[in-house]
């Protein structure tokens, strides 16, 4: 189902982004805007030539995404690991509630362990409630929590 993104995919890859983004803008007007495309042709290039940008397809159409990337720490206070962190998923609205989110995070994880990774990391915000569950369905458990004060 995941396939490395390729040139072709980039009108594509906005169109889904744009919708995704649609709803972190509505959640947080204060921190979101609406660009005139979420990637770049440079942008995209980039992620494609990093290796961190996936199409899901189905039926010959692509139906989701996902832009994640391998994470090293090595520090001396911390455990050296590597985390398979993912920057965006997304899903095309007349597909959701078919597996496809669940195909992609099963596939993602799979990548993640041949990259010698020991985990799955995302962030969501709180607004996200249905995300939120999606991540609790698939496993995920709280490891930090982000708080702000607005001033």
């Amino acid at each position: 189902m995941l396939e490395l993104a390729k040139p072709a995919d980039r009108e594509a890859v906005n169109a889904l982004a744009e919708q995704v983004h649609r709803l972190h803008v509505g959640w947080r007007p204060d921190l979101f805007r609406m660009p005139e495309q979420m990637y770049t042709e440079e942008r995209f290039l980039e992620a494609v030539e990093n290796k961190e940008l996936f199409c899901a397809w189905q039926d010959g159409r692509m139906v989701g995404y996902i832009n994640a990337h391998v994470a090293e720490y090595d520090y001396p206070s911390v455990v050296s690991h590597r985390e398979y962190v993912i920057e965006e998923l997304g899903v095309r609205e007349d597909c959701r509630g078919q597996g496809i989110g669940t195909r992609i995070m099963r596939e993602a994880a799979a990548l993640a362990k041949a990259f010698g990774c020991t985990c799955l990391r995302l962030g969501a915000y709180a607004e996200n409630e249905d995300g939120l569950a999606f991540y609790r369905k698939m496993g995920f458990r709280l490891r930090a929590v982000n708080l702000e004060m607005r001033l």
